[in-house]
Formats: structure tokens, C-alpha cells, sequence
């Protein structure tokens, strides 16, 4: 195992999208955001604490599995686009039905 430090900031948060406050962690200073960027948040206290990560640690796995779905995203998306544009492509190719007797 070994250790890694995370450092950051502990803040308060509430606005009207919220049923009660939460406290938070982020790892960058919410202080330097402008007042308007805050979204009801306001800084407590700077914050550090220490994880165990597994020397063995791989995150290949799960970066693997976040890209498949990407790609099935992405192919879903692109067989929609293609459907939409062979419906066009039918529409141009249609042979309007004339009748004769007119």
C-alpha cells in the first residue's frame, strides 16, 4: 500500500435547488469563483486526509469500461443520424403516385 495526501476545502452548501444543506469536499478553493459563480456555497476550512491505494492499483479496468460505453453511446447516436438521413434520401427517391384517369 501507499499512502497519498488529498488536500482540499470543506464548504457549506444551500440554494433553491436543494431541500436541506450538505457540507462538501472540493479539492480547489471556492473562494476565488465570483460571488455570483457560488451557487450557494461557502468555504468552511482548507482540508487533508490520506488514502491507502493498493499497489497493485489498475485503473485500466474501469477506464476500459467508461470507453465501451462511450462507444455504445456514439454508435447509437450515429445509427440515428444514418436512419434520419436514409428517411431523406427514401423521401427524395418516393415515386409520387399519379392517377391517370385525372
Amino acid at each position: 500500500m501507499s499512502k497519498h495526501t488529498i488536500n482540499g476545502h470543506i464548504y457549506w452548501q444551500m440554494n433553491k435547488y436543494m431541500k436541506e444543506p450538505q457540507i462538501g469536499f472540493i479539492e480547489y478553493d471556492i473562494r476565488q469563483w465570483r460571488e455570483t459563480d457560488r451557487d450557494g456555497r461557502v468555504h468552511i476550512c482548507e482540508h487533508s486526509f490520506e488514502i491507502d491505494l493498493p499497489d497493485d492499483f489498475d485503473p485500466r479496468e474501469q477506464q476500459i469500461a467508461m470507453l465501451d460505453a462511450e462507444i455504445q453511446q456514439t454508435r447509437a447516436e450515429m445509427h440515428r443520424r444514418i436512419n434520419e438521413l436514409q428517411e431523406q434520401k427514401a423521401r427524395l427517391l418516393a415515386i409520387e403516385y399519379v392517377d391517370a384517369a385525372s
